[in-house]
């Protein structure tokens, strides 16, 4: 066998590696999300379930992810066009959203903004804590980073999740029910554009 048949073998070997590796999560449309318990950026403790009533990302990657480092900047521009409250512009899982009055009780949650945005969040499987937090002072991120830093294949938000592949991108439901999973910024944006059009033209 010549050089280039090799070559070409092993570039077919590896695609069809990768293309295994990136299969989808077990948790079907309509499931419930399991819940994710871990701490932010300022050591403060992060609930999931607390963004009932929203549509959610949730982004699982890593810093030392090759394929999340490349991802990452379209996930940015995805979340300046879908994760900003469309009132004010600030994200609306921030604190700072401009339009907090309109929020009961401060609960950003219950934004009844006119066609709020979606919340995004990442969660880190980073099990290297300086790891991960060199890495977002290096690569600053707008909206909320969390990490339990517990090794990706022990780490039980992994398992609840059936995750086999990062980066891994879960849309939530208001309802709290998953709605999709996809691989990159591309897949991500396709799905809530779908999801934004449907959501004005119930409006």
């Amino acid at each position: 066998m010549n050089i280039l048949k090799l070559t070409a073998t092993f570039l077919l070997a590896l695609g069809l590696s990768s293309a295994a590796a990136q299969q989808h999560s077990s948790l079907t449309r309509g499931t419930a999300a399991p819940d994710i318990v871990a701490n932010d950026t300022l050591g403060q403790t992060f609930r999931l379930s607390n963004l009932r009533g929203m549509w959610v990302v949730v982004d699982f990657w890593a810093s030392w992810c090759g394929d999340c480092r490349r991802e990452n900047p379209e996930i940015k521009k995805v979340h300046d066009e879908f994760g900003v409250c469309r009132q004010c512009g600030e994200g609306i899982a921030k604190p700072a959203c401009g339009c907090k009055s309109k929020h009961k009780d401060g609960d950003r949650s219950l934004c009844t903004c006119p066609a709020p945005g979606i919340a995004f969040v990442g969660v880190s499987m980073d099990h290297d804590e300086k790891a991960w937090r060199t890495y977002l002072r290096q690569n600053p991120f707008n909206w909320t980073q969390v990490a339990n830093l517990i090794a990706w294949k022990d780490n039980p938000i992994s398992k609840a999740y059936d995750l086999h592949w990062i980066p891994s991108i879960f849309i939530i439901d208001p309802l709290g029910r998953i709605h999709s999973d996809v691989f990159t910024a591309a897949e991500l944006r396709e799905q809530l554009t779908e999801i934004r059009d449907a959501l004005e033209a119930e409006n």
